[in-house]
């Protein structure tokens, strides 16, 4: 939600992206995140992340989950330090209401679900806004049930398709409060 994402004429040919794997190698970046859009729906994103793991950088990959499957989650296993699923609400409802995307909440369960089958090392980023301020507490105690790695809680901004529903969406100070003290 931080980028209109979406297929567009900007977006890097495979010659480009691995050139720029390529140099964050021989720079010895040290800290790597992939984020996108999607970025599992890269063509060759397995072949990228394998470039970037002949480094020492630590490498993160955030996704929507939508697409985490055995397979998937098979091959980003060797290949990323942190995976991190974006899941705003337990409650599907909401959910599918912020993703607008029918199913996408069990979709997303799937995958948090074969993330941690594959022992990655699995982060939930939630974004707080009016649907979902008064769930953060039951967010906290899902992760620790589920022994997520790290639970990152972030305030919506106003930039890319956030900036549409900022106004509808976005929390005031009682709110924050009360998600910061559940």
């Amino acid at each position: 939600c931080l980028n209109n994402s979406g297929s567009c004429s900007a977006d890097l040919t495979p010659q480009e992206r691995m050139r720029v794997a390529n140099e964050l190698v021989e720079n010895n970046i040290l800290d790597i995140i992939i984020s996108g859009g999607e970025p599992l729906l890269i063509p060759d994103i397995f072949n990228l992340l394998e470039k970037l793991k002949s480094s020492q950088a630590q490498i993160s990959l955030l996704t929507n989950g939508l697409l985490l499957n055995n397979e998937t989650c098979k091959q980003l296993s060797p290949l990323v330090d942190f995976l991190q699923v974006s899941l705003d609400s337990l409650r599907p409802e909401v959910q599918e209401k912020l993703t607008t995307v029918q199913g996408s909440h069990a979709a997303i369960m799937r995958g948090i679900e074969c993330a941690l089958s594959h022992k990655l090392p699995l982060m939930i980023g939630a974004v707080i806004n009016k649907l979902n301020f008064n769930e953060m507490g039951d967010l906290a105690e899902f992760c620790i049930e589920k022994r997520v790695v790290n639970l990152s809680i972030s305030e919506m901004m106003p930039i890319g398709r956030a900036r549409k529903n900022f106004e509808e969406l976005s929390i005031g100070d009682e709110e924050r409060i009360k998600a910061f003290h559940q």
